[in-house]
């Protein structure tokens, strides 16, 4: 769970986060790690990781270009991506 910002800071991020692990605590299924550190987000993390979640994330986010990469092969190898609230104000300028 990525609640890293750019942009506008929603106030609400600790709530955010509190919610979804409340949620994770009902099921021994569900782990979340919860981050604001952009390093975080690597081929090395993903690989050990179902769902990439932002969450109340927003403007440019400044992953390098290995990141980026490692992003979506995460996802085009089948890896879950989900975004909430301002998640859509991220990266908009990626193509």
């Amino acid at each position: 769970m990525l609640t890293a910002t750019a942009g506008f800071r929603h106030d609400s991020i600790p709530a955010a986060r509190a919610a979804v692990a409340s949620i994770a605590a009902r099921s021994s299924d569900i782990v979340v790690t919860a981050t604001e550190n952009l390093a975080d987000v690597s081929a090395a993390r993903l690989a050990s990781t179902e769902v990439l979640m932002f969450a109340l994330t927003t403007g440019e986010l400044a992953f390098d270009e290995a990141q980026k990469r490692a992003i979506v092969d995460f996802v085009n190898g089948g890896g879950g991506f989900m975004g909430f609230h301002s998640a859509t104000d991220t990266l908009y300028d990626w193509p």
